[in-house]
């Protein structure tokens, strides 16, 4: 299922996100910036492997509804090395995991 990733409320990017771990209600999948990523993307880079609160992500609906989760949002910007954008989300609740990713 294809979403839009926000970093403080603004599109950065899209995404299409599959499971990855269900017992801990984990989806991820490749990121696809917007030209706004730009102005956050050295900080995403430089934060890859730590927490990224800072960046304010959110994972949303086309429709504007956000998806709750009770975990991180992780952009791991390989971009340079391996021309990729990894993004993942942490702690989406049961039942709506299974509705959204089975």
């Amino acid at each position: 299922m294809r979403f839009e990733c926000l970093a403080s409320g603004v599109p950065i990017g899209s995404c299409e996100l599959e499971r990855r771990d269900p017992s801990m209600g984990v989806v991820g999948g490749r990121f696809e910036p917007y030209p706004y990523y730009a102005t956050i993307k050295l900080t995403a880079r430089e934060s890859r492997d730590a927490p990224q609160e800072h960046l304010g992500l959110a994972i949303c609906q086309f429709d504007g509804t956000e998806l709750p989760h009770s975990g991180p949002i992780v952009i791991s910007d390989y971009s340079e090395e391996l021309a990729e954008i990894q993004i993942e989300v942490m702690g989406i609740p049961h039942p709506l995991y299974n509705e959204l990713f089975s």
